[in-house]
């Protein structure tokens, strides 16, 4: 029980801001509370398959301290994906149970 109350309060303090980098444009970011997963989507506008970088970290961090020791700590995320041939995709992750309660940004780029 105190697990399950630690995991809501933990879940209800996270919040999210979403920055799109290049052509491109989040159409929506959803947090399941409960299930901790993250679900995105949006378009790069160029109309093309492309890569799209995304990563997730606590806001306000600078993006340059974006290491492989900070995302196998579970503090931040990142991840990959390609868009379709009309420059839409779809991202989703279950963000992992040691990522800190507190506001994170959601950061996409074009690869």
């Amino acid at each position: 029980m105190k697990t399950k109350i630690l995991s809501v309060v933990l879940v209800m303090m996270l919040a999210f801001s979403c920055v799109a980098y290049a052509d491109m444009a989040f159409d929506s970011a959803i947090f399941d509370y409960d299930t901790l997963k993250l679900e995105l989507s949006g378009n790069t506008t160029n109309n093309y398959e492309e890569g799209v970088m995304l990563s997730v970290m606590p806001y306000g961090t600078d993006r340059a301290t974006l290491n492989d020791d900070a995302v196998e700590n579970g503090s931040m995320l990142f991840d990959y994906v390609v868009s379709g041939k009309d420059g839409l995709f779809t991202y989703s992750a279950v963000l992992n149970a040691d990522f800190k309660a507190g506001k994170y940004a959601v950061y996409a780029d074009t690869a």
